[in-house]
């Protein structure tokens, strides 16, 4: 945590060996009156193509939903801010 621009963190899901993880990386600027906040989730290519967590995607497929999966919880996210 490097306050108030970087955030850092292993992530793992619950079907990974010890030795596996990735990386999220978050990151805050000032945008006009609010702020832009870009998450960079990297270190999927460190794992199997036939990994549990790939769900038998690989390639710009797997690449897609993951994105799509960051881009429903952004949008919660920032539903979830707009209601406070």
């Amino acid at each position: 945590w490097e306050a108030p621009r970087h955030f850092a963190l292993e992530w793992r899901g619950v079907n990974f060996k010890p030795d596996e993880k990735t990386l999220v990386e978050v990151t805050f600027e000032p945008s006009g009156e609010g702020t832009l906040v870009t998450v960079r989730h990297s270190g999927w290519s460190a794992l199997p193509e036939d990994h549990p967590a790939r769900h038998g995607l690989v390639g710009p497929a797997f690449s897609r939903m993951i994105g799509l999966w960051w881009g429903d919880l952004m949008a919660s996210l920032r539903e979830y801010v707009a209601t406070r």
